[in-house]
């Protein structure tokens, strides 16, 4: 009987194992609730369960959602800009390029995706029946010339003056408009013409919706004064004015599609450069009206109002009228000739009001209290509905379709696409880079005339510093097959096993002493210098303030045990600022074995003028003051700077100001950490942003974070526009540090708003852990080292020498490179010096330190074999 029993229970055990690995909604809640709490690995091994299981089907498009794209995208360029589609959806156009360089690709979608033409030239334009496209050339004369070398001289100009260079651009942009003139390309042959219209200067130009002659804006050339609208037809070569004397300057030009009417807009200023005004060419974007001009009748009507958009059916009209009190939405059905129907009078700010295609609906971006939501609204204005709900800016809706809704989340640097689904209520994330870590920031989106595809201009290796943008296109017909899910997640996977067993190995010989400062940080320290800090009210040079928190701070200093230092100046603007000097705060924690190399822990304790900057940036002062405190009887091998620095909302000026004395003073700065708004959170999430320049900096703080610290971070190759740009400039990518996720992703930037209630203490705690466990890293580690060169020894060998590590307590070095066939060699020598085989041009070895504790060098140096 007992045996009869046992047998029973194993099966019990057995029968409740089998359905525990057979609950595939219970495998998908717990890898969610692991991603969520930015437990990658375990996630990703779940997903990977489900995705090779049997009910992948069900689980396939949610996953693909919760680690990145659903829908088919394609890189088109890694630098590119101004993409579009043709009228009739074929071709794929985008820029490479400025001046006489500049290029415009033209793909064919009907075609596999070939690449029809690479054009010498700009602003394309295609018929509507895509036979056809004209575009800009500059023509090689003495003005292209001239704007060339007003550019270069303003460039080269040393001290760099900003406002020159400004004034270089427009005197260029004059010469460059004089030098452009408008072609025509045949898209079946690729055979080019340019146009008979040299007489005048044309600002912008687009084919009649039957694609029988063509609009342009411009001037004739002896007469500037005024931008009017034309229209020109090509069989003819007949040129006829359209805008009357009476109007102001014609900007630009939208054709209905059945070729009833067009529309075009008016400017107070003339977008035609001037040289001797200095004007730009740019519009007044307070002023202007728009006329409607009916073809039939050559009836013109004008509108007293801002043109906000029209229906892709040309059956209706909005615009807008602002005044110091209101703006005012308008409803308008072009063809009937009626009056204007005011739908909509508010004092919100009201930003992109967009049609649907057929009309029915319209959307806009609201500012009802902090942040901008996404609303649609039906023509009487009185069925407005909520579409977004996220504490983030929502702006720049887009009809993908009468139903579905394309919006853009987030502040400007760091903005993500979402499609909604005005029926369902659903959103779909539509762009990502399909990494873990690494941030994709969007910059703008053109979306097919069937509402099929969506071009989309990206960051998508999340490099913010090169100037370079990919064009990306995504069709919403394909979405992601198993195969291309499942190598995503496993690639996800390798990297996070890496990440965390890289960070392993890194801080394992000093893992316990690291653990034991991180865990003295104080939330309710934390907590306290923030109240302390936001009493000051704003703390801008040009406010009683900035020197009250200076004090502040220097008496916290000066209180752990440091000797801290005022490091006054007067800034360049001064009667900017009453000609008052302000200071940086430093303290210096000695090196115990080297004390000659230092790192710099920095952030900005200025705040905006409207507000006391509760997260720009007492939240970054706050982590500098605690790490100063847990680390002051913790002194490192080298020595360690904390820096808190005025200034930074007026120019940068105090960081700029500390690394000039540094390079004076020859100090040997070999990294930094900059932090800098990391206290806003978005949701449950606690996480931030890494921002470097350096990779190994960045690889440290991943490392900090997910050993020490419940920070999930993030990370992009950024430092403009901070003050890591100033050690930038000086020491090169030796840069760190930690901002918000989303980059800048708080509706409280920069505003009064930006108040304590909107702070999350616990995420600046879990952000102090992670930059003092870093900054430990830093500082016990060997620095990368410098001056590697190669010489040929022999036929088949070369010897690699560099010089010695700055750490006295370095005993050896590590060479790693990697020959044709994949095989990564890794060797050890004693010596700054190495004999190698003779290496393949292009090969890249890389170098760095390890210290008699076993600690390796926080990056390597690289070199690129040319023999």
């Amino acid at each position: 009987m007992n045996k009869f029993i046992t047998i029973i229970l194993c099966l019990v055990v057995i029968s409740s194992s089998a359905e525990g690995q057979n609950d595939p909604q219970k495998k998908f809640e717990e890898s969610y609730i692991a991603w969520d709490e930015g437990k990658y690995t375990t996630a990703l091994e779940g997903m990977i369960e489900l995705i090779e299981g049997p009910y992948y089907a069900k689980y396939l498009e949610k996953i693909a959602q919760i680690t990145g794209e659903l829908y088919s995208v394609r890189e088109l360029t890694a630098d590119g800009s101004s993409p579009g589609f043709s009228p009739d959806g074929r071709y794929v156009y985008f820029h490479n390029g400025e001046y006489l360089n500049s290029t415009i690709n033209v793909i064919d979608l009907l075609k596999n995706n070939k690449k029809l033409y690479e054009i010498n030239g700009s602003d394309i334009s295609f018929s509507p029946d895509g036979k056809k496209a004209v575009f800009f050339r500059l023509e090689k004369t003495a003005d292209v010339k001239k704007a060339l070398g007003v550019l270069e001289k303003a460039r080269n100009a040393f001290p760099f003056n900003r406002q020159d260079y400004y004034r270089a651009r427009t005197e260029a942009g004059y010469y460059l408009s004089m030098a452009k003139k408008l072609f025509e390309i045949e898209l079946d042959t690729g055979r080019e013409r340019k146009l008979p219209l040299d007489d005048y200067l044309i600002n912008s130009v687009t084919f009649s919706s039957m694609g029988n002659y063509l609009y342009f804006t411009g001037a004739l050339r002896t007469e500037p004064d005024i931008c009017f609208l034309f229209s020109y037809v090509e069989t003819t070569e007949n040129i006829v004015r359209i805008s009357g004397n009476q109007d102001d300057h014609v900007n630009k030009i939208i054709c209905e599609p059945e070729g009833r009417f067009i529309v075009y807009t008016l400017t107070k200023s003339n977008p035609l450069p001037s040289k001797s005004s200095g004007r730009r060419g740019r519009t007044d974007s307070g002023s202007g009206d728009f006329v409607i001009h009916y073809l039939n009748t050559g009836e013109s009507r004008k509108i007293n109002g801002r043109f906000a958009s029209l229906s892709k059916d040309g059956s209706t009209l909005l615009y807008t009228m602002k005044n110091d009190a209101s703006t005012e939405l308008f409803y308008l059905k072009p063809e009937s000739r009626q009056e204007p129907e005011k739908i909509i009078s508010t004092e919100d700010r009201i930003e992109n009001p967009v049609l649907s295609v057929d009309g029915s609906l319209l959307a806009y971006s609201k500012m009802v209290r902090d942040d901008f939501e996404v609303y649609i609204n039906d023509p009487t204005g009185k069925k407005e509905r909520q579409v977004t709900k996220e504490i983030q800016h929502d702006r720049s809706p887009q009809f993908i379709s009468n139903d579905k809704l394309l919006t853009a989340k987030g502040e400007g640097r760091h903005r993500r696409s979402y499609m909604y689904d005005l029926k369902k209520g659903s959103s779909t994330k539509l762009f990502h880079n399909n990494t873990v870590r690494t941030i994709a920031p969007e910059y703008g989106w053109t979306i097919s005339g069937d509402g099929s595809k969506i071009l989309i201009v990206a960051e998508r290796d999340g490099d913010t510093i090169s100037p370079e943008r990919g064009v990306y296109l995504l069709d919403l017909n394909t979405r992601i097959k198993q195969e291309v899910l499942l190598k995503r997640l496993k690639n996800n996977l390798r990297s996070e096993r890496d990440l965390v067993l890289k960070g392993q190995r890194m801080f394992e010989p000093i893992y316990n002493n690291v653990r034991s400062v991180t865990d003295r940080t104080s939330i309710s320290k934390i907590f306290e210098y923030e109240k302390v800090l936001y009493d000051f009210d704003s703390k801008h040079i040009s406010q009683p303030g900035n020197k009250q928190a200076g004090k502040y701070i220097y008496d916290l200093f000066r209180s752990f045990g440091y000797e801290p230092e005022y490091q006054w100046f007067k800034p360049s603007r001064s009667r900017t600022y009453n000609n008052e000097e302000t200071a940086n705060i430093l303290a210096v924690l000695p090196g115990t074995e080297y004390p000659e190399l230092f790192y710099v822990l920095s952030s900005h304790y200025d705040s905006n003028a409207r507000c006391s900057g509760a997260d720009d940036n007492n939240s970054g002062v706050a982590v500098l003051i605690e790490a100063a405190r847990v680390l002051a009887d913790n002194p490192m091998p080298a020595s360690i700077v904390f820096a808190a620095f005025t200034g930074e909302e007026s120019g940068l000026l105090g960081s700029r100001e500390y690394v000039r004395q540094a390079v004076e003073s020859g100090l040997n700065l070999v990294g930094a950490l900059n932090n800098d708004m990391i206290g806003w959170c978005n949701n449950n999430r606690l996480d931030n942003t890494i921002r470097y320049s350096n990779a190994g900096i960045r690889d440290v703080q991943h490392a900090s974070a997910i050993l020490f610290s419940n920070l999930i971070t993030y990370d992009a190759h950024y430092y403009k526009s901070t003050d890591a740009h100033a050690y930038y400039e000086a020491y090169g990518d030796i840069v760190g540090g930690i901002g918000s996720y989303p980059v800048l992703g708080s509706p409280f930037y920069h505003q009064v708003s930006d108040r304590l209630e909107n702070i999350n203490h616990n995420l600046i705690n879990e952000t102090c852990k992670t930059t003092v466990a870093s900054l430990m890293l830093l500082a016990s580690s060997p620095s990368r080292i410098k001056g590697i060169t190669s010489r040929e020894v022999s036929r088949n060998m070369i010897e690699l020498s560099w010089k010695p590590a700055r750490e006295k307590d370095v005993d050896r070095y590590i060479v790693q490179y990697k020959v044709l066939d994949g095989t990564l060699y890794s060797i050890e020598t004693d010596k700054p010096e190495i004999t190698l085989p003779m290496l393949e041009n292009g090969t890249e070895v890389r170098i760095k330190a390890i210290n008699s504790r076993g600690l390796e060098g926080w990056d390597w140096s690289r070199l690129i074999i040319n023999n």
